[in-house]
């Protein structure tokens, strides 16, 4: 039979029994081996085309070492049984699997040779024959190479990176912590995505484009990048301007208590549209000096009382449901609201509220802004009023807020 090859040492090597210095590979079922080949080819082309994330990196690193050692120890393994003639040496045979675009075709030859070369047993042995195994191993290795490149779709040749998410976001910064030397930990309340901790990167540094802006009290819209702890702010533009909070002592303690507040109540990652707003609101209102804060203050903690079903009683007693009348009146956060004269003479007493700071409790619940600040109340009206609604907000908490007693020492008289 022809043959284009001298296969004569071959047969001799394999006759006489000679056994390779290597692990005996080549003897080896060859259809085991390449299908261990095929499998590995698989696994490292979907770890590389999808993403290259840890365990892929893992996958790609472990079945390439598989299909490497296999190839060069056979091919060694032929040398030790005398086949002279291959098209490769073990070393550059191992190469081509390096070579872009070339290792789609010099792959497959490398790899033809190897098994009409390693077992005599083979019907195609002499005569040159092609194996369907062969060409299923090639269909495995180059599909995946010719698929990645076609048009929409990056080459496979190269590391691909993770694709960050990067959303926008209208923001107030509640909480701020300084981290490391340059860095700054914020909490945010965003209209979208509700409250959430992020981190402001080398943001204290002079040359930082958002040095000096991302502050407590300040608003404005941000591109924020997802990560796996917080996410990273990026950019920040200003909506609205709080430098009149830093200045002024009084508005500057009320704003603390809107911040707190909005802190404490919400959870993250869930947005409240209705509430960002009316902490935007007050901030705003806030830094406006024409304004009274201890009322905007005050209508701020109303309306967080009605968005979290905790607005006072004010029509009836909050204990028997009786109509209240106009003197002995008290306030019980524990009981929800203004208590009637007897049911406040009856039980432990609770402080007392005058009859016209219950009717300005009213105009402040009914949300009636302008009638509420066109009022003119005197200084024992507005400490009611203060007092009821603290210690309604702080009962419904569950704590005391920091910032609502220091308010308390630096608000100025009516």
């Amino acid at each position: 039979m022809k043959t284009g090859r001298d296969l004569s040492p071959l047969l001799e090597a394999s006759a006489g029994g000679r056994r390779p210095p290597y692990a005996p590979l080549a003897p080896l079922s060859r259809v085991a081996a390449l299908a261990l080949v095929v499998a590995a080819t698989a696994l490292a082309y979907q770890a590389y085309i999808n993403a290259l994330t840890l365990p892929g990196l893992v996958v790609l690193a472990l079945a390439s070492a598989v299909s490497l050692a296999w190839l060069y120890r056979a091919y060694r393994n032929l040398s030790a049984l005398g086949v002279a003639e291959t098209r490769d040496s073990p070393a550059s045979a191992v190469a081509w699997f390096l070579v872009p675009v070339a290792n789609w075709l010099l792959t497959y030859l490398v790899l033809r040779d190897l098994w009409q070369l390693s077992d005599r047993s083979d019907p195609h042995f002499l005569d040159g024959g092609r194996s369907l195994l062969v060409r299923l191993w090639w269909l495995f290795w180059a599909t995946p190479a010719f698929a990645s490149i076609h048009p929409g779709r990056r080459p496979a040749c190269g590391w691909r990176r993770r694709r960050v998410p990067v959303y926008s976001a209208e923001a107030v910064v509640l909480r701020k912590v300084d981290y490391g030397e340059a860095d700054r930990i914020l909490t945010l309340f965003t209209r979208e995505r509700g409250k959430l901790p992020a981190i402001a990167k080398a943001v204290r540094r002079a040359k930082s484009r958002m040095s000096g802006q991302l502050d407590v009290f300040a608003h404005g819209q941000m591109m924020l990048a997802e990560g796996r702890r917080m996410d990273v702010v990026t950019q920040f533009q200003r909506i609205t301007h709080s430098d009149g909070l830093a200045a002024d002592l009084p508005r500057g303690a009320a704003a603390a208590v809107v911040v707190e507040v909005a802190d404490k109540i919400l959870e993250e990652r869930h947005p409240q549209p209705e509430l960002f707003q009316v902490v935007v609101g007050a901030l705003e209102h806030l830094s406006d000096p024409a304004i009274n804060a201890r009322l905007e203050l005050c209508d701020f903690v109303m309306r967080v009382l009605a968005e979290l079903g905790y607005a006072p009683t004010l029509a009836d007693c909050a204990r028997c449901g009786k109509p209240i009348g106009e003197s002995g009146l008290g306030f019980s956060a524990f009981a929800g609201g203004v208590i009637c004269a007897d049911c406040n003479l009856n039980h432990l007493p609770s402080p007392t509220i005058s009859a016209r700071a219950v009717k300005v409790l009213r105009v402040c619940a009914a949300g009636d802004r302008d009638l509420f600040f066109r009022l003119r109340l005197d200084e024992s009206d507005l400490v009611a009023l203060e007092g009821a609604l603290e210690a309604q907000l702080e009962h419904h908490l569950d704590r005391q807020l920091k910032s609502i007693d220091f308010a308390r020492r630096v608000r100025r008289p009516a």
